[in-house]
């Protein structure tokens, strides 16, 4: 775990981006570059400039703040980096990322814990007709399963694995000078009555106490395929 200090965060009265991915479905394939790509530039400042890995990347950790751009929340799962390794599981629900904002849905999912794994170590991707050519491209750069040919991780001449991601023709019309100096305001603007405004933020109900049964035989099983996500 990162032992991390406290620090204000800037009130993000947006909410989730996962409240906003449930409500329309899906999103366009600007809106979801946009993210995207915003969260390549958290991931190269965490990874580059800071040594963590976030290890925990999913919409609902996703707030927007009122000019409609993206803050990271919940460091709970962070690890601090001794060797650069660690990366590739971030670069891998980078993947997983982009697909669930296209299609609504991550790509490896069933209703049994056991064949989503399954699926994961499978690690083939079924694409909707949808999805665009150069997003399919990315995605099955991110989503390698051999973490040492995976986007984001491998190098290539004076590239680091960031500067390669940026590189890639899915992000073609991306200014990344100008998003990281956030020059325009994202895709989805909050509406909101006042600076205090909450009401993007749902009500949750208490987390279950139940969760499912990782067994033994389980661990056995499938731990080592894992060992590098």
């Amino acid at each position: 775990m990162v032992m991390l200090t406290r620090a204000k965060l800037d009130y993000c009265p947006g909410g989730e981006i996962f409240t906003y991915l449930r409500r329309a479905g899906h999103f366009d394939e600007a809106t979801a570059r946009f993210y995207v790509a915003e969260m390549v530039l958290v991931l190269e400042f965490l990874h580059e400039h800071q040594g963590i890995a976030y290890r925990d990347m999913k919409p609902e950790n996703m707030l927007i703040d009122a000019e409609g751009h993206l803050k990271l929340v919940d460091f709970g799962f962070a690890k601090k980096l001794m060797q650069r390794h660690g990366v590739a599981v971030d670069w891998w629900s980078l993947g997983i990322l982009l697909f669930e904002f296209l299609v609504g849905q991550p790509p490896f999912w069933d209703n049994q814990p056991i064949k989503i794994y399954e699926k994961i170590v499978e690690g083939k991707i079924k694409y909707p007709s949808s999805v665009p050519p150069d997003a399919k491209a990315i995605i099955s750069g991110l989503c390698t399963v051999n973490p040492s040919q995976r986007l984001g991780y491998i190098q290539q001449g004076e590239l680091n694995g960031a500067e390669l991601v940026k590189a890639h023709p899915f992000f073609k019309s991306i200014d990344w000078h100008a998003l990281y100096h956030r020059k325009e305001k994202g895709p989805i603007i909050p509406k909101l009555k006042g600076v205090t405004d909450s009401s993007n933020f749902n009500d949750y109900d208490a987390p279950s106490t139940q969760n499912s049964i990782y067994s033994r035989d389980m661990q056995q099983k499938y731990d080592h395929e894992f060992k590098d996500f």
